[in-house]
């Protein structure tokens, strides 16, 4: 099931042109520069963008501009906030990543909020999931925030 979804989502990323995913990562970019979790974190982990995720460079440039110290994930954990992508989200939060576990061992354990960005295209209805899934405590698409009940 979850092999079926990851061919499904990587398809629909394929089809957003240059021009969506530069407008729809500004807006997200905006939305997440305006988070609370964003204003209080000194230390974030943030991921480096492939061509056809939210693009993340200006979230770095942005955190940098701020005096935030920017951890990426291949480093140590002890960030205030984590950024994570996906392949597909819900609105639980529950992440599909590419089916390595990396995010899931990482974040395992991980107090600090979690926030997963995504194109809109990406939030499905229901992410299968398992024990060992981290459940993001939000995800920010281009047309917002959708938050975990509890968060």
């Amino acid at each position: 099931m979850k092999d079926v979804l990851r061919r499904q989502m990587i398809k629909k990323k394929r089809l957003l042109s240059p021009g969506e995913i530069t407008r729809s990562s500004q807006v997200i970019t905006w939305i997440i520069c305006k988070l609370p979790q964003w204003q209080s974190a000194q230390i974030i982990s943030v991921y480096r963008s492939l061509a056809t995720e939210v693009d993340t460079r200006e979230i770095i440039r942005q955190a940098r501009h701020e005096k935030k110290t920017v951890l990426y994930p291949d480093s140590q954990q002890g960030a205030d906030l984590y950024i994570v992508p996906g392949l597909a989200f819900d609105r639980k939060g529950n992440r599909l990543g590419r089916g390595r576990g990396y995010y899931d061992r990482l974040l395992s354990g991980v107090a600090a909020p979690k926030i997963g960005l995504a194109f809109d295209v990406q939030v499905v209805a229901e992410v299968p999931c398992s024990s060992y899934d981290v459940p993001m405590d939000m995800v920010i698409t281009e047309r917002g925030v959708y938050a975990k009940k509890n968060t």
